[in-house]
């Protein structure tokens, strides 16, 4: 009785195993290569970039308006006479005097600079999220629709990195297809990346 009990606690759960294997389909994504390859989200890159060179090109404006150019040249130069090892210890401690007396008569303008750089960088933070933010909901949206219509039930990240190995035997190497993060392998089967890139360019 016992072994008839005992056989059929096994078919249960091996039963029980293979619907669980039947019922989830995990699939993967590869999101680098999502991004990259994302026509509409690289453009988007490209404002933001655009965006940050307008906002470095301000505060070297600035910079320059309140004479901190000049400055910062001078503290430079002194800087390197300090490092120069045929600099006397007198030219040295000169040196470090006269960039401290220039920091301390320009501390009113540096604060000036920095505290525009940072309401600037604020802005720019703001800016990238307001133009990036509608395409990574399209990516994800569209992951969701081939998942879908593959029947994936889940999708996982996937970020595969190359690494070069020497074989020991004069400069020959070989290449390996490593996972970074927490996937350690993924079949080339489950990974929908083209599809959903596809999508995306489709719009």
């Amino acid at each position: 009785m016992k072994k008839i009990i005992a056989i059929a606690l096994v078919t249960l759960i091996t039963a029980g195993f293979s619907f669980a294997q039947e019922a989830s389909r995990v699939g993967s994504v590869n999101m680098e290569r999502l991004a990259n390859d994302y026509v509409d989200f690289q453009s988007a890159l490209k404002r933001v970039e655009g965006a940050n060179e307008t906002a470095a090109e301000e505060v070297g404006s600035l910079q320059t308006k309140l004479g901190l150019d000049v400055v910062e040249a001078r503290i430079q130069e002194l800087q390197q006479i300090i490092q120069n090892p045929a600099t006397a210890d007198t030219a040295k401690q000169s040196s470090q005097t006269e960039i401290q007396g220039l920091i301390a008569e320009n501390q009113e303008k540096i604060q000036q600079l920095n505290s525009y750089g940072a309401d600037l960088q604020q802005q720019i933070e703001q800016n990238r999220i307001r133009i990036i933010r509608p395409y990574q909901l399209k990516m994800r949206q569209a992951i969701i629709e081939v998942a879908k219509d593959k029947g994936f039930d889940l999708i996982v990240p996937i970020l595969p990195q190359k690494v070069t190995v020497p074989t020991g035997e004069g400069q020959e190497t070989e290449e390996y297809s490593v996972f970074a993060g927490n996937i350690l392998y993924a079949t080339d089967s489950i990974e929908i990346t083209d599809s959903v890139i596809a999508v995306l360019n489709a719009d």
